[in-house]
């Protein structure tokens, strides 16, 4: 599946950039930058293999982070068990459309 660049919440553009150090410098596979409208993903590289699986979980993972947040709903914003569940619901509605 296709990960979009960018996509736009409440009129904010939201960017997403893969980056090869994610893991190294913060132990996680992405991570939402909420002043700067960002996603990191960490990329796959030779010496950390990421499969696209995992990276499109990550996507929609940090994708709810930045619908919670443009919510105002902080509270659920910071809760991962939450944000997770959310994630994977999004992931799973832009697998299986379908078109007519």
């Amino acid at each position: 599946m296709k990960l979009a660049k960018t996509f736009e919440i409440i009129s904010q553009k939201i960017r997403v950039q893969y980056v090869d150090d994610l893991v190294m410098t913060h132990d996680a596979l992405g991570q939402s930058r909420f002043a700067q409208n960002l996603i990191l993903i960490q990329a796959n590289t030779k010496t950390f293999k990421v499969t696209k699986e995992s990276q499109e979980h990550t996507y929609y993972h940090e994708m709810a982070h930045f619908v919670l947040y443009y919510m105002g709903e902080m509270e659920l914003c910071h809760n991962e068990k939450f944000v997770d569940l959310l994630g994977n619901i999004l992931l799973q509605i832009d697998k299986t459309k379908k078109y007519s």
